[in-house]
């Protein structure tokens, strides 16, 4: 079922829409250009991705919001930050060079690009809704769109004309250079722009020794020896320490587990260098958005309370002073608890190809259209909810069972009409005894189905 794939013809490429003020979920749907091998590859160069569906009809992009400016806005950099910036950039959309330039060029608009913290960030969605897929786009097309980026950052700084000539020049020309040449194009102006010349003003000397040499300004000599002194050590200092080059992050990575009622993480982050260490790291527990916690072991625990919102941020850095991206994820004691009864669910296909939420789902198919979930105590009034995936539209039968003690407490029938390669939403009330046991069985005429967000509560009747 994962290689079947429906094409959307009727126009609409894409939706996008925030989640929790904390994510965006890009959906961008299946065309005659962007077909599922194609749109398979944007996760791969994606930065900023958190995570990503790729389904029947549609891949689906969830990366997080980023907080700060966007770089076209920030007036107030100096010309070694102007200069950072573009080296950034050029770095970030060389990874793109995979993808077909129309892709490539929407990747690379000023407007994906923010600045938070000093550093530069793509913010990792994608907007295809006004892509011209006709259109015969030409490498000279992505020539264009970085000198438009340049010029923009340059913004007519004086001490960067060397810099922004050139990319007028580039821009008017239509050279046919791909980005490793023009990185190693503006290595050779690097030093001309960033020098500033600094004149020395002295006064002669009026005393004048009776000597051949008696009318050289000794004073002024001087001081031209220290200028051309200063200059040959500015040029080995920039070549030295201020070449151009794109600083190459370590990456983030955490490892989760869940002991009794806590949480632990392990840091499992890795330098990019091949024999790079990672020597500090920042943990940072929030809980409802105020900072409770702050560590730089390599494992972090802490155990939720009730009712309570948690965000856990992570950066780490390199033996060579690099920091990575930072790491952040939300918790809570439901999620908990919600694994816990993952880990009593019995007789279940776990799908990584399908799912609403959190990289998997229980896989129904018609061989094992059952399930059951042991360890569940209900108190009267119990509330199911969970969505369903299937791939055309269909009228499935849902039996639900409560047992108690392996005794049959309450038979439950209900029926749910589902759409097309949508997930749909599955509710039910039931009244009953106590019950320690619940089992699931669904009747459908399709091959399989997929169940995702399953929640299971209970109340006292009043």
């Amino acid at each position: 079922m994962a290689n079947n794939f429906t094409i959307n013809l009727n126009g609409k490429y894409q939706n996008i829409k925030t989640i929790n003020n904390n994510y965006i979920e890009n959906e961008i749907f299946y065309s005659e250009k962007l077909t599922p091998k194609l749109l398979s590859q944007v996760p791969m160069v994606l930065p900023n991705l958190n995570s990503y569906q790729l389904l029947n009809d549609r891949i689906i992009l969830k990366t997080p919001i980023i907080t700060g400016e966007n770089v076209h806005e920030s007036d107030d950099m100096t010309a070694s930050t102007r200069i950072d910036v573009i080296n950034k950039y050029l770095k970030i959309i060389k990874k793109f060079s995979t993808l077909p330039i129309f892709l490539q060029i929407n990747l690379m608009r000023i407007e994906n690009f923010y600045l938070t913290k000093g550093e530069l960030l793509h913010r990792g969605v994608l907007i295809v809704e006004d892509a011209k897929f006709d259109y015969p786009f030409t490498n000279e097309h992505i020539v264009k769109t970085i000198c438009f980026f340049v010029l923009k950052i340059i913004n007519n700084d004086p001490s960067l004309i060397n810099f922004e000539n050139y990319f007028k020049k580039l821009e008017n020309n239509n050279e046919k250079k791909n980005i490793d040449e023009i990185i190693e194009d503006i290595k050779k102006i690097y030093i001309k722009d960033l020098f500033v010349e600094k004149k020395f003003t002295t006064k002669p000397i009026k005393k004048r020794f009776m000597h051949p040499l008696r009318y050289i300004n000794y004073n002024k000599v001087l001081s031209s020896s220290i200028f051309m002194i200063f200059i040959i050590c500015s040029i080995i200092f920039i070549f030295k320490s201020t070449e151009i080059e794109i600083i190459e992050k370590p990456f983030v990575k955490v490892e989760e587990k869940i002991e009794n009622s806590s949480y632990i993480l392990i840091d499992k982050s890795y330098s990019s260098n091949k024999n790079g260490l990672i020597v500090h790291r920042k943990w940072q527990i929030y809980e409802n958005n105020k900072l409770i916690k702050e560590d730089e072991n390599d494992t972090l625990s802490f155990i939720p309370q009730k009712n309570n919102k948690y965000k856990v941020t992570l950066k780490v850095q390199d033996n060579n002073g690099n920091w990575s991206d930072e790491f952040n994820k939300d918790y809570s004691l439901q999620k908990i608890l919600d694994k816990k009864n993952n880990n009593d669910i019995k007789n279940v296909k776990v799908s990584k190809n399908f799912y609403k939420k959190d990289g998997n789902s229980i896989n129904i198919t018609k061989s094992n259209n059952t399930f059951t979930i042991n360890k569940i105590y209900t108190n009267k009034n119990i509330n199911i909810s969970f969505f369903l995936l299937t791939k055309n539209n269909n009228n499935i039968n849902i039996t639900i069972i409560g047992y108690s003690n392996n005794k049959i407490v309450f038979k439950n029938n209900s029926k749910l009409n589902t759409v097309a390669n949508s997930w749909t939403k599955y509710k039910n009330n039931i009244n009953s005894k106590k019950i320690d046991k619940l089992q699931f069985k669904f009747n459908y005429k399709e091959d399989e189905l997929y169940l995702d967000e399953l929640n299971i509560t209970s109340t006292k009747n009043k």
